[in-house]
């Protein structure tokens, strides 16, 4: 049945009729309906067989050689992350395993940077390890730790394992500062014991302060009865997703998990989680979670917001869209961008100067009565945040005749223009310039070349398999780039891909924490190219002025939830310009050069296509120059109520023997 599904979802272009699942499963419908989701998961074409793996992983022929030339290879030293020691206990029985319980502890003088945005100050930890028996890998881990600056108190992160009696076992951890960069790694080996011994836990040093690891959560824990959702260890989540709940005390018996108001699973023992299915592209939406008792009765819950755009403080009405003239029930709809370290706390939406609703979480929605009488009616939706800050949005419903509404939304379009050889051609003023939407002529509201606004910028690395010999060069050229195109007045993140995405540095104007978080980084595993593309992307949201991200890959994808269709289109709506880079692609591989040139030309980037990393440097400085050479031109479309889907843009230039490039569209 799997191999029927995958076919259908890889032919369904040219199949017409009822999906296939839909026909073969009376309940089909049901989980669509229940999840919100409509379709299946995806088909992943190009999937390596198990000897392609097996030839990769093989070690070189002349091992002896490459040892010298890895000996000979210089190693920039890093600042080193002082330890105290690892402390490690079995505290009780899970199924046919103990637990192991990691205390990971760091001394009270530990150099860790602290990073700081607007008011917020915290330590962001990472630890990777693994865990090997018998000379081979039994599995591995990453967990995330995010906490305020401690002051002269050790720190301690804890984290769990479950493993079968016996050994000898082997753990090897690498902990990170992920915004100093500083770095330490140990080896410890032990023995994991026939029985639980859950007293006495090893001693903590005095006033320590202890992080859990998100596996702690996986239990029932003595105390108050309580329970709290983990937020998840990535800021876009999409497709699959683990829900985890801790949860303390002796009253709940079974937790029910909700999505977006919903019911989707009921635990009623731990491990206190669920596997949530979630939209292949992310959207904002609430998952809950309820304590009951035996008796049914509410006990304790939790929620968490799932992709909430963060930025400066914005609210911005969608619904109804701006120009319609609307009576009787229409349906009022709101995006909320959210300061980091803040939350919303509610929506307000008020018609003229009586309030018709409120909500407490997304959707940002609300069905609204607009009267067919009277001169003036306008709806206002305004956002309370925790600090007590307000936002605020009006959308005009009706107006006299002899008034019109200012559109003061301008749409941003940057602009490239290059001279007969390829070069960037400063220079030029307003009157050089004609802009088309949808056709048709636009005046400009805001020109100005570009070159000291703040910039935006996203690295995209490839850390699938195949890239393990040029991974060093890649990393390498990346880092200049990043040294050389942000300044002070400009941020930075980086995200890496295999067989998924994740955040390698989060958003900083400091390009050196940028650089140090991928700079010990292996290349392993399969290629999530669409779902990298959508999860960097999400990054901007919420991020006004110029956008750009860079993509490095050198294959086409291999395991992504989310289709090449839907990654196009999601970058269409980002209103980031993409540059990517093909990376020693086979002449042959036309789908893939097709892919990166189409996600390059829609969103006015470009594609670049080289043979070795070494070639990197001189891409990087191409797209350096052309970021700090482009021209933004701002202007208030013409855009009827009805008309709210793609629209196309076309921009020319006086000069006849000038090119343009730039987005070939937007979304209202």
């Amino acid at each position: 049945m799997e191999y029927v599904l995958e076919q259908w979802e890889e032919l369904r272009r040219y199949i017409v009729g009822k999906r296939i699942d839909l026909r073969a499963c009376d309940r089909a419908a049901e989980i669509d309906r229940l999840t919100g989701v409509d379709g299946l998961t995806g088909f992943k074409p190009g999937r390596p067989r198990a000897e392609q793996l097996a030839a990769f992983l093989a070690p070189p022929a002349d091992l002896a050689a490459w040892a010298r030339t890895a000996a000979a290879t210089p190693v920039e030293e890093q600042p080193e992350l002082p330890l105290g020691e690892v402390r490690l206990s079995f505290p009780e029985t899970r199924g046919q395993r103990l637990v192991v319980r990691m205390l990971t502890v760091l001394p009270p003088d530990a150099p860790l940077a602290v990073a700081e945005e607007e008011e917020k100050r915290e330590l962001r930890l990472a630890v990777d390890g693994v865990v090997e028996r018998d000379g081979a890998l039994l599995e591995s881990f990453r967990e995330r730790f995010v906490l305020p600056p401690a002051t002269g108190a050790p720190l301690v992160l804890a984290t769990e394992r479950a493993l079968r009696p016996g050994g000898p076992y082997v753990l090897r951890l690498r902990l990170r500062d992920e915004v100093g960069g500083a770095v330490t790694t140990l080896a410890r080996a032990f023995t994991v014991p026939a029985e639980a011994t859950p007293e006495p836990e090893p001693p903590l040093p005095e006033g320590a302060i202890v992080a859990l690891g998100e596996e702690l959560g996986r239990q029932s824990l003595p105390g108050r009865d309580s329970l709290l959702l983990v937020p998840p260890a990535a800021d876009v989540v999409f497709g699959l997703w683990r829900a985890e709940a801790i949860v303390t005390g002796e009253r709940i018996r079974r937790v029910v998990f909700y999505l977006d108001g919903r019911a989707q699973l009921t635990r009623t023992s731990p491990p206190w989680s669920a596997e949530l299915r979630l939209p292949s592209l992310p959207r904002e939406q609430v998952v809950r979670a309820e304590g009951l008792d035996a008796a049914g009765e509410l006990v304790a819950a939790d929620e968490v917001v799932l992709n909430q755009p963060q930025g400066e403080p914005r609210i911005t009405i969608l619904e109804p869209p701006r120009g319609s003239r609307p009576t009787g029930e229409v349906r009022a709809r709101a995006a909320v961008v959210v300061p980091e370290g803040r939350r919303v706390e509610r929506v307000e939406f008020r018609l003229g100067d009586e309030l018709v609703a409120v909500r407490e979480h997304p959707p940002w929605e609300a069905r609204i009565e607009v009267p067919a009488q009277g001169e003036i009616a306008f709806l206002a939706a305004t956002a309370i945040f925790s600090d007590g800050a307000r936002a605020e949005d009006v959308r005009f419903l009706r107006l006299p005749e002899h008034l019109d509404e200012i559109d003061v939304n301008l749409v941003e379009i940057f602009a490239t223009v290059l001279d007969g050889n390829g070069r960037p051609v400063e220079g030029l003023t307003a009157a050089d310039f004609t802009l088309l939407d949808q056709g048709r002529p636009q005046p400009l509201a805001r020109f100005e070349p570009v070159r000291d606004l703040p910039l935006v910028i996203g690295i995209t690395l490839d850390l699938s398999g195949s890239m393990q010999g040029a991974l060093a060069e890649a990393k390498a050229a990346a880092a200049g780039f990043l040294e050389t195109i942000v300044t002070p007045k400009d941020r930075a993140f980086a995200v890496g891909f295999a067989e998924r995405p994740w955040l390698l540095a989060p958003l900083t104007p400091d390009p050196r924490a940028v650089i140090a978080a991928f700079e010990e980084l292996p290349a392993v595993g399969w290629t999530a190219l669409h779902d990298a593309v959508v999860f960097s992307l999400h990054y901007f949201r919420g991020i006004a002025g110029r956008k750009a991200l860079v993509i490095l890959s050198d294959g086409d994808d291999t395991s992504s939830a989310v289709a090449a269709r839907d990654a196009l289109e999601y970058a269409r709506r980002s209103g980031v310009v993409i540059y990517t880079v093909g990376l020693d692609l086979p002449r042959g591989a036309v789908a893939i050069r097709a892919k990166l040139r189409e996600l390059a030309n829609e969103t006015g980037g470009q594609a670049f296509f080289i043979a070795k990393a070494s070639e990197l440097t001189a891409v990087y400085r191409e797209i350096d120059r052309e970021l700090r050479s482009q021209y933004l031109l701002a202007f208030s479309p013409a855009t009827a109520g009805s008309e709210t889907g793609y629209r196309k843009v076309e921009v020319r230039v006086r000069d006849g023997r000038l090119k343009v490039r730039t987005a070939r569209g937007y979304y209202p």
